[in-house]
């Protein structure tokens, strides 16, 4: 649905796929939600009791289990670049649209990138 909006008003959209594996989640989990959910907790806890569906037309997948932070970051304004104009040119305004925590086996980022009006196609 977000693609389709940003299509019809003319802005670039790019859906960016943060795959990570299960055990690199519960590995990086603060609030140990993971813990609860595996105790029968929490319930419907995506990756535990709740299976997740990939998305499927994503511009970019990052895998962040075998990619430093850097390199991630690198991957999102390698994505920029080519699609969009040099970083010079940008106005970028990261807001996700689509961000949900609860994801154990991935997280699913979608990127509305705020073009100067000159640059947007």
């Amino acid at each position: 649905m977000a693609r389709k909006l940003h299509e019809e008003a003319g802005l670039a959209f790019f859906e960016c796929f943060i795959n990570t594996p299960l055990e690199v989640c519960e590995s990086r989990d603060p609030k140990g939600l993971y813990k609860k959910a595996r105790r029968g907790e929490i319930k419907g806890f995506t990756g535990i009791d709740q299976s997740y569906e990939e998305p499927v037309n994503c511009e970019l997948v990052i895998r962040s289990g075998e990619m430093s932070v850097d390199e991630c970051v690198q991957s999102v304004i390698s994505l920029l670049q080519q699609r969009v104009c040099q970083p010079v040119c940008l106005s970028v305004c990261l807001s996700v649209c689509t961000l949900s925590l609860s994801l154990s086996l991935t997280l699913v980022c979608v990127f509305h990138f705020a073009l100067p009006t000159f640059l947007q196609f």
